[in-house]
């Protein structure tokens, strides 16, 4: 009788972490390839993964999956590294799809000081930033993102 149970136990393990057919193939978490590279690339650079918030989130009034705080600086705070990733993942690709016309230095002037254009002296660096993701892709930082990524 205990062997029905264990073998019932195995199946229901196997279906439930097996992707269904119907599987979201839109969600951060699987969307992988490119945009992955992409969140990795930038989270290399801002050797960020203090809080699990490679991407340096601040919440704002969006409260991401995974997330379970933020910091006094007001960095969102989440549950797992994967998490983190995932929220910055969906925002990267938010902002690929609102702005294809974008080149990596408006992709990174925006993720650092919330504008297109980095302050006079660039403080936070973000043409090296632009820089250094797109030597990532083999591509020069003034190549639009829809070139690099199909927008």
């Amino acid at each position: 009788m205990w062997i029905i149970a264990i073998i019932a136990l195995v199946v229901l393990y196997l279906l439930e972490s097996s992707p269904s057919s119907g599987s979201d193939t839109t969600s951060p978490s699987s969307v992988g390839g490119p945009l992955s590279a992409l969140a990795s690339a930038m989270a290399t650079f801002e050797h960020s993964s203090y809080q699990n918030n490679p991407g340096g989130l601040r919440p704002n009034a969006i409260v991401y999956p995974g997330q379970v705080g933020v910091t006094s600086g007001g960095f969102a705070l989440f549950d797992s590294y994967d998490s983190g990733l995932a929220a910055m993942q969906s925002l990267l690709q938010s902002k690929i799809s609102a702005h294809p016309d974008w080149d990596f230095y408006d992709l990174t002037s925006n993720w650092v000081y919330g504008k297109d254009v980095p302050p006079a002296g660039d403080p936070g660096n973000a043409n090296a930033y632009a820089d250094y993701v797109a030597q990532q892709f083999g591509t020069d930082a003034t190549s639009s993102l829809d070139e690099t990524f199909g927008g």
